[in-house]
């Protein structure tokens, strides 16, 4: 009996233990159960913070994308007047040329700047050089001479000459020196023979050239105010036909009357 009793209280002690075992089993299960919660409850919340990262910056990529560039305006610096004169005229012409392809379009442009020499100009030389008409732009450049206000000298000027270049061209001598007579009673006398003499240098028409020269010279000595332009110009002209002596000469008829010295004749 004793023997018994001490085997029934070894298999009483084995299973307290067994049932111990099995409670700290479950415990740690547990354990183990509620972490791997945490850790799946704490990558769900990285999960979500990092979603929203991607959402932010995904707007922010958008609003990149989506908003309006602002452009910088560049510095301009002050230019020379004449420098930015000359490349206004360049780009006005330039744009005529690009925009004009017919008579009706040059007629169109003349309605709005019927005060503008080169509306005119521009419209005679399309005439002959497109469709070879002397007479047409003849008659263009009569009506900008009819049109333009008296007292826009320079742009009436700048008729006269274009008529003067197409007389020289397409005319003869009589007609050049029935022009040149019409633009000298309408206009500053040496102005006209001025530009008359730097078409006729151009051409190479030297012994022409020299005659308006002189011609102007003998105005300029009459004019309560001498130019030295006139005189000047005439010596860059003989130099141009090769007559040093003869520039020489002018320069010293040139100083003379700008010293107010006794003139030569």
């Amino acid at each position: 009996e004793d023997d018994d009793d001490e085997a029934l209280a070894r298999a009483d002690a084995l299973l307290a233990n067994d049932s111990d075992d099995e409670s700290d089993d479950d415990a740690v299960e547990e354990d183990e159960a509620a972490d791997s919660s945490e850790d799946e409850e704490e990558d769900e919340d990285s999960d979500d913070e990092s979603d929203d990262d991607d959402d932010e910056e995904a707007q922010a990529l958008r609003w990149d994308e989506e908003r309006p560039k602002q452009t910088k305006r560049r510095k301009t610096e002050p230019a020379d007047e004449g420098a930015a004169e000359l490349q206004t005229m360049a780009s006005e012409e330039a744009l005529l040329n690009d925009e004009m392809r017919s008579s009706d379009d040059y007629e169109r442009h003349l309605v709005a700047h019927q005060d503008e020499a080169a509306a005119y100009t521009t419209y005679a030389t399309f005439l002959l050089e497109r469709e070879d008409d002397a007479p047409g732009a003849r008659k263009v450049l009569e009506r900008g001479l009819k049109t333009i206000h008296y007292r826009r000298e320079d742009a009436r000027l700048d008729v006269w000459a274009c008529l003067l270049e197409l007389e020289r061209k397409h005319g003869d001598s009589t007609s050049l020196d029935a022009t040149t007579k019409r633009a000298v009673a309408n206009c500053d006398p040496t102005k006209v023979l001025l530009r008359l003499g730097a078409l006729l240098d151009a051409a190479q028409d030297f012994k022409r050239s020299d005659a308006v020269y002189r011609k102007c010279e003998k105005r300029a000595k009459h004019q309560a105010k001498t130019t030295e332009e006139v005189w000047l110009r005439h010596a860059r002209s003989r130099l141009l036909a090769g007559d040093a002596k003869g520039a020489d000469a002018v320069v010293k008829r040139g100083v003379q009357a700008c010293d107010g010295a006794p003139k030569e004749e």
